[in-house]
């Protein structure tokens, strides 16, 4: 469960009634790539049917493929994560 924050515009906490779990795929509409990352690619696209919502509302969707991480590349990337709390450590930047 998330806490609210205030910041966000969560459609949960305006319509609590309207929680969506799951999305049918046959109510999305890709229209193009916007970018790749290092967990998936990201897309613009359209959903209809959404309550509260007249026409299709914009949205990007995230094809998040499962990947598999091994034992090494976890080392990895501690690695990776304590050099930058090094570096930081040495520009005298504290990190909360």
């Amino acid at each position: 469960m998330m806490e609210y924050n205030p910041n966000y515009d969560f459609v949960g906490a305006k319509y609590p009634e309207q929680q969506l779990t799951e999305i049918n795929r046959n109510k999305l509409h890709l229209v193009r790539a916007l970018g790749q990352g290092a967990f998936g690619d990201v897309y613009k696209g359209y959903l209809a049917g959404v309550p509260h919502v007249a026409g299709e509302l914009p949205v990007a969707i995230k094809d998040n493929d499962p990947c598999v991480l091994c034992v090494a590349d976890l080392l990895k990337l501690a690695v990776d994560v304590a050099k930058g709390c090094q570096h930081l450590e040495e520009k005298h930047f504290i990190h909360r």
